[in-house]
């Protein structure tokens, strides 16, 4: 056994990786408790082990390693890490990580120092190792280092860390969720919000903080992000209802998820609910949005609520609105006279220059007389 562990020893530095690999494999068959314990926890190793126990036998080609039994750990003994011990202070990086990383199957907090040290690695691989490798020690220590591994470069390490991170916060799913969400990277926000989504799917009622992070994520700096916690919101009927959470993706700041929301107002508009929202979107603060309400609104609406958007229209502020979409519509002239008189009258000062410059290229001689009328009375 000495003897034994002396070339494994040698061997796990070797140059090629390939051996190094079955040097480790056959040092761990030094101690078959700690074998057992690794093959119930790892179905990688227990592949790995599989095959090099079939060597040089003759098995089919669909042969599968049949499933170990947990080995608890209190089953094991001193002696029987060393083979893991050996590895981890090997000079060889991967062999090294093995070690490390079969400690860290076992709950071994001796792993903690060579991952903090692997997870500063150059190499993207070994950085997602140690991730993984954290995630299975377990050891809350970690989280801190986790989270600075969400601004890394490379996206892999990212995904490593974020399910890494999930893990450990167990109940503090939050925590994991808006740490996800402030990092620098567009697909660590994804998973931030894929957390939080499935976290609040699973509750029975809603959850106030959850909500209100959810609310904040329509903000987002992404806009597959925001626009997928539309979506969410969506799915989740965030407030009980889909107009309750159509009303919640319209506090976003973004146009653009607005516009969604403005979409399914549209399809919904036979309903006396969606009918109110569409003619609340003409007091948007996007130019776009508020035209895109009107036209849909004389072009869709049923036929008693035709004259609704025209008179709704002259009740607001956003004269943008009035004169470049009612003057478009010739069967409604008498309209665009009456929004003239009030800019006139009783119109915004700072409106009024915009306004009329608009309409007038649209005015036939027909209303232009009108209005001289009007004037010399």
């Amino acid at each position: 056994e000495t003897r034994v562990a002396s070339v494994t020893r040698r061997l796990m530095e070797d140059d090629s990786e390939p051996v190094r690999l079955q040097a480790f494999l056959v040092s761990l068959c030094r101690r078959p408790t700690l074998v057992k314990a690794l093959r119930g926890r790892d179905e990688v190793l227990n592949r790995k082990m599989f095959d090099l126990e079939g060597f040089g036998k003759t098995r089919k080609k669909d042969a599968e390693p049949a499933s170990v039994k947990l080995v608890p750990v209190s089953k094991l003994d001193v002696a029987d890490y060393e083979p893991l011990l050996e590895a981890m202070s090997s000079r060889a990086l991967s062999t090294c990580v093995r070690g490390a990383a079969g400690l860290a199957q076992l709950q071994d907090a001796r792993a903690f120092g060579t991952l903090l040290q692997l997870s500063r690695d150059s190499n993207d691989g070994v950085r997602v190792d140690a991730c993984r490798a954290f995630q299975r020690l377990g050891d809350p220590r970690s989280l801190k280092r986790l989270r600075m591994m969400l601004r890394d470069g490379a996206p892999g390490v990212r995904d490593a860390a974020f399910s890494a991170l999930v893990e450990l916060e167990g109940d503090r799913w939050l925590a994991a969720a808006r740490a996800g969400l402030s990092a620098e990277h567009e697909d660590v926000h994804r998973r931030g919000l894929q957390a939080l989504t499935a976290k609040l799917r699973g509750l029975k009622g809603e959850h106030p903080e959850g909500i209100e992070l959810l609310a904040r994520t329509l903000n987002d700096g992404f806009s597959e992000v925001r626009s997928e916690a539309f979506k969410s919101a969506l799915g989740l009927k965030v407030g009980g209802g889909q107009e309750s959470a159509l009303r919640f993706g319209a506090q976003s700041i973004h146009a653009d998820v607005r516009l969604d929301v403005l979409v399914e107002v549209m399809g919904e508009v036979k309903e006396d609910w969606a009918w109110g929202m569409l003619l609340e979107f003409y007091e948007d603060p996007d130019d776009s949005l508020r035209k895109e309400a009107f036209e849909f609104a004389l072009k869709k609406a049923k036929k008693e609520r035709r004259t609704q958007p025209v008179r709704h229209v002259e009740q607001r502020r956003h004269t943008r609105v009035v004169a470049g979409v009612l003057v478009a519509h010739p069967l409604r002239v008498d309209r665009v006279l009456v929004v003239l008189d009030l800019l006139v009258v009783s119109g915004d000062r700072h409106e009024r220059p915009v306004a009329v410059p608009a309409v007038r290229p649209v005015l036939d001689p027909a209303l232009q007389a009108r209005r001289d009328r009007r004037v010399s009375e």
